[in-house]
C-alpha cells in the first residue's frame, strides 16, 4: 500500500526508504502522512533528530510547530508526559 506526504504529494510503501524523500511517518499527534525530507525542511536537521531520538511523539511540521509555541508560553513543557493527549487540545 503506497502512502502519500501531505506536504509535496511523495508517495511509497510504509517500509521502503527514498534517496531523496527518506522515510514516511504518521504524526501521533493529527494522523498526517509526511515524508522526512518535508519534515527536515520545514524544522531544521537538529529537531529533527532530537524529536525521533527523544521518545516523544512523532509530530508532522504543523504540530510541531504548536508544540513549539506551546512550550515558548510555558503552557507546555516538552517531556514526553506533557505532550500525551495534546491531540485533544490541538
Amino acid at each position: 500500500m503506497k502512502y502519500t506526504c501531505v506536504n509535496c504529494g511523495f508517495s511509497e510503501d510504509w517500509e521502503e526508504t527514498d534517496d531523496i524523500h527518506g522515510d514516511m511517518w504518521s504524526c501521533e499527534i493529527c494522523g498526517d502522512i509526511f515524508c522526512s525530507k518535508c519534515l527536515i525542511d520545514a524544522i531544521g536537521t537538529r529537531e529533527y533528530w532530537e524529536m525521533m531520538q527523544s521518545g516523544e511523539y512523532v509530530r508532522c511540521p504543523e504540530c510541531f510547530r504548536k508544540v513549539e509555541n506551546m512550550c515558548k508560553k510555558s503552557e507546555w513543557s516538552k517531556s514526553y508526559d506533557s505532550v500525551r493527549g495534546i491531540g485533544d487540545v490541538l
